[in-house]
């Protein structure tokens, strides 16, 4: 019983699908950023997203995605210019959108030790409407830095 088969000959299929699949390469693409991640070709991850981003420029989630992927690579500053760059842009986001870009740029903040732009970054998503718990997080995240 179950599935048999090899990982290495599934990721190709899947490659293979992204590079030249007419209907479904989008998914394949987006199935080989959560392979990508897992397996630790970070950067391989983050190009794929950034193919991504071109083909959807408007979709913020990529380049939420994009800077996480900035972390798990060490690059902690490519990180926070992807928050910054995504927040310059909010215009077109809703206000819900930027409370969770605003926690993730006070989490990058704070794993650098500059706390005090964290808690300014968590004050901002705790200010802006809910997104999926973003606000209760936010005041969480605030808590060990006294005041909200």
């Amino acid at each position: 019983m179950g599935y048999r088969g090899s990982r290495e000959r599934g990721r190709q299929e899947i490659e293979l699908a992204a590079q030249h699949g007419e209907l479904a390469a989008d998914d394949a693409r987006v199935i080989l950023v959560l392979i990508y991640t897992r397996e630790r070709p970070y950067q391989r991850a983050y190009d794929e997203l950034a193919g991504l981003l071109r083909k959807y420029p408007r979709n913020y989630l990529l380049e939420l995605d994009m800077a996480g992927m900035a972390l798990l690579m060490k690059r902690p500053d490519q990180a926070i210019g992807i928050y910054q760059d995504v927040l310059r842009k909010r215009q077109a986001m809703t206000p819900h959108s930027a409370a969770l870009a605003h926690l993730e740029l006070g989490r990058t903040l704070s794993l650098m030790g500059q706390r005090g732009d964290a808690a300014a970054e968590y004050r901002l998503a705790a200010a802006a409407p809910d997104f999926a718990g973003s606000r209760d997080e936010a005041l969480k995240l605030l808590h060990p830095y006294g005041r909200h």
